[in-house]
């Protein structure tokens, strides 16, 4: 079930809810995550507001889909897989919208992130995508 869809206009998030088949819309991320029917959190959002929104939604017990970018710094993608490991029982996805090619995954900080991530063994961090 499509529990709710968050946006910023309330007759706008709505009427795309109804459209969509979404049984509830919501006009603030909090309310999003606070909610007992949402299961899943996809942060379609802009980039800056990933870091945050995650953290709530994975202190609520929430899974996390982040589509790309994870961050807009390596600090933050380490500290989101820092919150993978302390949020046990949730998975945490990075859907990319492109097949991981070596400048994307052989990169420096990309390693550095895969390795904080690797080092929060059973946190459920799990990198998805590819076309």
């Amino acid at each position: 079930m499509l529990a709710a869809l968050a946006g910023r206009t309330g007759p706008d998030v709505r009427g795309a809810a109804d459209r969509l088949g979404w049984a509830a819309a919501e006009t603030d991320w909090k309310d999003l995550v606070r909610r007992v029917d949402v299961h899943l959190v996809d942060l379609c959002t802009p980039g800056d507001s990933h870091a945050k929104t995650a953290v709530a939604a994975l202190a609520g017990g929430k899974h996390v889909l982040y589509e790309k970018p994870l961050a807009n710094t390596v600090a933050e993608a380490i500290a989101a897989a820092a919150d993978a490991a302390r949020a046990r029982g949730v998975r945490v996805m990075l859907a990319v919208g492109t097949a991981p090619e070596p400048s994307f995954t052989d990169g420096p900080q990309v390693q550095r992130v895969l390795a904080a991530a690797d080092s929060t063994a059973g946190s459920g961090w799990t990198p998805i995508g590819g076309s």
